[in-house]
Parts: C-alpha cells; sequence; structure tokens
C-alpha cells in the first residue's frame, strides 16, 4: 500500500509543477530492465530466473511537456530448473517490439522531473523449453498488441543528458494470439485481456535509461 500512495503523491505533485521540455526539441535514447532471481528450495536443483530488455526511443516535443514519438526493443530471458509437478523445465525466450509512445514531463525539483509515458505497440516473442524427462521440447509463439501507461521519474545531469528510472505499467490492455508446438502437436490460442502492475511486485523491475535533449 505505501508503495501505491507513494506513486499517487507523485502524480498529484506532478499536475502542479512546471513545463521542462522545449517546443521542437528532439529526445533520443534508451533504456535497460533486468530482472534476476535464485531460488533455493530443499532437495531441489537451484532454480533460477534471468530476464533482460532494451530500448530505444526517439521523439520530438511538439509543443512545451509533450513529446510525440517511436521506440524499438529486444528481450532475452531464460529461466532454469523450475519444478513443473513431476520433472524440471528449463526455458529461454527472445522477443521484440516497435511502437509509438506519448511523454508529457513535469518538473518536481529544480533538477527532478516527473512523466507519464502512453505506449501503443506490438510485441514477438518465442519461448522454447525443455524438460529434465526428456520428453519432446515445447515451443511457444506469441504475439500481441498492447496499449499501456507507465510513470516515470528523471534527473537531469545537464542541460542536454537526462537520466531516468521507468516503472511497470500501472495499467495496460492486450490482444495476444499464439501457437504452441510439442512435439507434432500444435495448438492455437487467442486472449484479450486487461493488466496491472499495482500489486505487491510493482517496484520488482524496473527500467534504467537515457535521454539526450537536442
Amino acid at each position: 500500500m505505501k508503495k501505491n500512495y507513494l506513486l499517487l503523491t507523485l502524480i498529484v505533485t506532478a499536475v502542479f509543477a512546471n513545463a521542462q521540455i522545449k517546443q521542437g526539441s528532439f529526445l533520443v535514447g534508451g533504456q535497460l530492465g533486468f530482472n534476476r532471481s535464485n531460488y533455493d528450495a530443499p532437495n531441489q536443483p537451484q532454480q533460477k530466473s534471468r530476464n533482460t530488455n532494451f530500448n530505444i526511443s526517439a521523439g520530438k516535443a511538439y509543443k512545451d511537456n509533450a513529446v510525440f514519438g517511436f521506440t524499438l526493443g529486444y528481450l532475452h530471458g531464460s529461466n532454469t530448473n523450475s519444478f513443473n509437478g513431476s520433472n524440471y523445465a528449463s526455458s529461454k525466450t527472445k522477443g521484440y517490439n516497435a511502437g509509438v509512445f506519448y511523454r508529457s514531463y513535469r518538473n518536481l525539483t529544480s533538477n527532478f522531473y516527473f512523466f507519464g509515458a502512453a505506449t501503443a505497440g506490438y510485441f514477438g516473442t518465442t519461448q522454447t523449453t525443455t524438460f529434465s524427462n526428456n520428453a519432446d521440447a515445447a515451443k511457444n509463439i506469441n504475439k500481441s498488441t498492447q496499449v499501456s501507461f507507465a510513470p516515470g521519474l528523471s534527473y537531469a545531469v545537464s542541460k542536454n543528458l537526462q537520466l531516468e528510472i521507468l516503472l511497470p505499467d500501472v495499467i495496460g490492455v492486450s490482444y495476444n494470439s499464439g501457437k504452441s508446438f510439442i512435439g507434432t502437436a500444435e495448438s492455437t490460442s487467442k486472449s484479450f485481456g486487461v493488466y496491472s502492475s499495482l500489486g505487491g511486485s510493482f517496484l520488482n523491475n524496473l527500467g534504467i535509461g537515457f535521454r539526450l535533449i537536442l
């Protein structure tokens, strides 16, 4: 609950702050997100999770405090020794994304800024899973169209350079279609959903990035 109150406080504070990105400015930058975890259980091999994603983006301030642009990204993840009830599974995931974004910036102090980022994008991922009992490997291909909103904090190192932290999506809407292969068997799926990161794991996945203002 305290984490959610902090987020709401930042949003309310930003409403009364001043603009800081001037009309006509170009913003170029990138973000790196990562999550690493290990889990040790009695009489079981160590379970590991590694996830990394990288995004680059460019945009233009069409008016003070408002930036519109595009983004491209890549992700890679792995999970080792996940227990699935009868044996252990290890998986590797690769993916990409492309989309457009809108950002609104507000001053918190002379060097710190709050921003909200709305993004519409296309995501594609491929996950391959192997099993410890030598069962047929599984392959999942997923395609998703998403619209989401995420908040962030930015620090002005200089007039032309900002470092930033992007929090996970506060809310999003997604449409997913997928194919799964196990041996020669194939299945398909489609789904539509609304999601949010306002639960207890809200601060577990942070994006660290930078912006050049030209």
